[in-house]
Order: C-alpha cells, then sequence, then structure tokens
C-alpha cells in the first residue's frame, strides 16, 4: 500500500525544526546588528577625534596669545597673528569651536562626542593638551588626548 502525504507526527517534526531554525537565526541578526551600530558609533568618535585634533593643532600652531582661564563653557581662546580669535567651548552634545575674524564675522563647528564627556587644557610652556574622558550610561568610553605645540607662544606662561 503506497502512502501519500505525511503523518502528523512528521509535520510537527517539521515546523519544530523551522521554529528552531528560525529563532537562532533571529537572535543572531540581532546581535550583528547591535554589534555593526556599536562600530559604527566608535567610528563616528574616531573620525570626530581626528578632526579635532587637526583642527586643534593648526589652531595651537598659528596661536600668539591664549586665554586658558575657562570662563563658562569656554574652556580656552586662542588670538592669532592674523587678529582671529578662537573659543573652544564644551557643550553637553561635545565640543564647539568658534573662530571670529577681524571683520566681526564668525564661524561654529561642533564635534559630537557621548554626553557626559569631560574637556580639560592643560598647558606646559609651548604645549598644549585637551582632553575629554567620560563613559556615558549605555555609551562605549570615549577618551581622546590631542597634544599640540604652539611655536608662538614660547616656553612662557
Amino acid at each position: 500500500m503506497k502512502r501519500r502525504g505525511a503523518s502528523l507526527v512528521e509535520l510537527l517534526a517539521v515546523i519544530t525544526a523551522t521554529s528552531v531554525v528560525l529563532a537562532v537565526g533571529t537572535g543572531v541578526i540581532h546581535r550583528a546588528l547591535g554589534l555593526q551600530s556599536a562600530s559604527r558609533h566608535h567610528l563616528e568618535h574616531d573620525r570626530t577625534a581626528l578632526v579635532l585634533g587637526r583642527r586643534f593643532r593648526a589652531d595651537a600652531h598659528d596661536a600668539v596669545r591664549l586665554d586658558g582661564e575657562p570662563a563658562g563653557d569656554r574652556l580656552l581662546r586662542i588670538e592669532t597673528a592674523r587678529g582671529e580669535s578662537i573659543d573652544y567651548l564644551a557643550t553637553p552634545a561635545g565640543l564647539r569651536r568658534i573662530e571670529t575674524h577681524a571683520g566681526g564675522t564668525a564661524t561654529r563647528e561642533d564635534y559630537r562626542l557621548p554626553a557626559g564627556t569631560v574637556w580639560r587644557i592643560e598647558r606646559d610652556g609651548p604645549l598644549l593638551r585637551l582632553t575629554a574622558t567620560g563613559l556615558a550610561a549605555g555609551a562605549p568610553a570615549c577618551d581622546v588626548e590631542i597634544v599640540a605645540h604652539a611655536p608662538g607662544l614660547g616656553g612662557d606662561r
């Protein structure tokens, strides 16, 4: 006698196996997407730190005078030989650079890093050190240290 179709037990076995495969696949996909998101955030922070480092070093190289006393949100004011004034301000979203030209026009750049990042400026002769440390809840650690040489400042403080 020839059998046509499948028994109920065989159908249940196929459905169970398919469900297990789908559950495992969903877990793997969820984990992969989480890792991709964390990697993207890490790369964004690295890129931000790189761009900020280049800009900070260029500003320090052009500096002829510093006002390193923090005032409110301002961490540092750099004055250049071209008559420009460059302020670095700590904001809840990161660091803001405001460049004011001799004619009064200003440009603004924001460097976004995780909330809760603490910014600090230190000076040792012609060397300037900009550091950012912090760990926001649920966010990856974001530690940045940028050292710049300001030849126009000499060794005097």
